[in-house]
């Protein structure tokens, strides 16, 4: 079997045993001696820089790398607080070469340095490789603040696609953790480039439609990322009208937090976004089904925002630009798409033998909350998968509510 996908589950205090036993079982259940690489996906009870180690002990003959999670999937289930793993072996991945960097918000340099590492390691020149043999899977911690500028110059390095996500921690949004080889990297990026023998389909899909509304910011800071005004007047209240809502800037009680806090706080009591909407915050957390975007070339691109700012204005994830067009979009069933995605990638490939995923925590929380979660599992019954909730998605840049795919023939 070319792909074998693994999971396991240590609940207790320790965070350096649950790391060596989840170890220990993952090297039980992965035995073929020919596996080449293991991309895992491990919860916030584990310490993480143990696992890292433990896992390149392990399987000193394979590439081992991952990321921190908020969320994992694997052996047909939604799971939480557990480890899983996509074991593959030359049969299909011919090679993969993983490499890592740190400290990627304060390196000018992070792509020179992840090319040179990556030619270290594989003797190959990133900015050589065809994009028709090779394909990129990139992890950065998802807490990065200058990820955007690195992902546009990567992009530029290479000609490969690219795809994977920001990682998560839990719901916590105090460290997230990316791995490569048995060592750790704060503040940092995984990049692994795999060979495949056969055909691969990386893609992006997102559960949206256009209100038809539109709104554009008149203005902004760039630079700390805010709209002050829509269309000449007070962001937040014009956002709000969009989605029916008649809120008043002076009477929005500004906290400080962040969306990434309040879902924190979603998380852990499981309460849904609607219940939220009663708080002070919550309407920060009704915007998330109203996402706002921008529509080009017949594509969506969701531009969330994070969270509320003083006077009326609203932080977003991403810079906002003035003068350029936004669409107010509304959050629809995810179920459809993926099922047509799923045949779409079968004919195209001839079969898929193993699938990697990057989840949207807040599209997982809507799933979750729709019940549709176990209906979207059944879809993978027959393919080795590993997927993870995640802070943000990348498919050649970074991405928002959406859902990341690399499927192998």
């Amino acid at each position: 079997m070319p792909f074998y996908s693994a999971c396991v589950q240590y609940l207790s205090s320790n965070k350096y045993d649950n790391a060596k036993s989840a170890v220990e079982r993952l090297k039980d259940e992965l035995r073929d001696p020919g596996i080449n690489g293991i991309l895992v996906f491990a919860a916030s009870n584990y310490h993480y820089p143990t696992l890292a180690t433990e896992l390149r002990k392990a399987f000193p003959n394979a590439q081992t790398f991952g990321c921190s999670s908020a969320g994992e999937y694997a052996c047909k289930a939604s799971l939480n607080q557990s480890v899983v793993a996509l074991a593959f072996t030359p049969d299909k991945i011919a090679a993969v070469h993983a490499v890592g960097i740190d400290h990627i918000d304060y390196r000018a340099d992070a792509v020179d340095l992840i090319a040179e590492k990556y030619y270290a390691a594989s003797g190959m020149e990133l900015d050589r490789l065809d994009h028709h043999d090779y394909v990129g899977w990139i992890m950065l911690d998802g807490l990065s603040h200058t990820f955007d500028n690195m992902l546009s110059r990567l992009g530029a390095k290479t000609d490969i696609l690219f795809a994977g996500g920001l990682a998560g921690d839990g719901g916590q949004f105090t460290g997230a953790w990316v791995w490569a080889n048995g060592v750790t990297y704060e503040n940092g990026a995984v990049f692994a480039v795999f060979q495949p023998r056969g055909k691969f389909h990386a893609c992006r899909i997102q559960s949206v439609k256009s209100t038809g509304i539109s709104i554009t910011p008149t203005k902004v800071d760039p630079v700390r990322n805010i709209i002050y005004e829509f269309d000449g007047q007070p962001a937040t209240q014009v956002y709000a009208r969009a989605m029916g809502l008649d809120i008043q800037p002076d009477t929005i009680k500004y906290s400080g937090k962040s969306s990434r806090e309040i879902y924190a706080e979603a998380i852990k009591h499981r309460t849904s976004p609607d219940v939220l909407l009663r708080s002070a915050d919550g309407i920060l957390v009704y915007f998330s089904h109203f996402p706002l975007a921008i529509c080009a070339d017949g594509d969506i691109l969701i531009r969330p925002v994070t969270s509320l700012a003083p006077n009326g204005g609203l932080r977003c994830y991403m810079p906002p630009i003035e003068g350029v067009r936004y669409t107010v979009c509304r959050i629809t069933d995810p179920v459809p798409g993926l099922q047509q995605l799923l045949a779409d990638t079968r004919a195209k490939l001839g079969g898929i033998s193993g699938a990697c995923n990057m989840n949207s925590l807040i599209r997982h929380i809507q799933m979750e909350k729709e019940g549709k979660v176990d209906e979207t599992i059944a879809m993978f019954a027959d393919i080795p998968l590993i997927a993870t909730s995640c802070y943000g998605q990348i498919y050649l840049s970074a991405v928002c509510q959406s859902s990341v795919y690399l499927f192998f023939q």
